[in-house]
C-alpha cells in the first residue's frame, strides 16, 4: 500500500514544491516566506497553468483560491507566483 503514496487517482505521480499561504495580491505573494509544502499534478518542477494543486499526497484536498508564492526548495523567498481558482486549478503563473 505504501507504493501508492504520492499518487493521484489517475496513477500519475504528484510533484512536491514549496509555497506561501494565500495572499490577496501577487506582489504580496512574492514578499512572503515559503512556509508550507504542496503537490501538483504537472510534470514540471513547479505548477503550470491547468495543473491541480493539492495540500497533501494522501488526500484529494485542493488549495483554496488565491495567489501564492512558490519555489522548488523550502529555503528562501518565492521565485514565482501562481493563481488558483476555486477548484484548485492553476489559472496563471509568473516570475516574482
Amino acid at each position: 500500500m505504501s507504493d501508492w503514496y504520492g499518487y493521484n487517482k489517475d496513477c500519475a505521480p504528484w510533484t512536491l514544491f514549496y509555497r506561501t499561504f494565500a495572499q490577496s495580491k501577487g506582489s504580496l505573494a512574492c514578499n512572503k516566506a515559503i512556509e508550507i509544502w504542496s503537490y501538483h499534478t504537472g510534470s514540471g518542477t513547479l505548477p503550470a497553468v491547468n495543473d491541480i494543486v493539492y495540500t497533501s499526497p494522501t488526500s484529494p484536498t485542493t488549495l483554496t483560491s488565491g495567489t501564492y508564492g512558490m519555489r522548488t526548495t523550502s529555503v528562501g523567498s518565492p521565485t514565482n507566483k501562481f493563481v488558483v481558482n476555486t477548484s484548485g486549478v492553476v489559472t496563471s503563473t509568473s516570475a516574482c
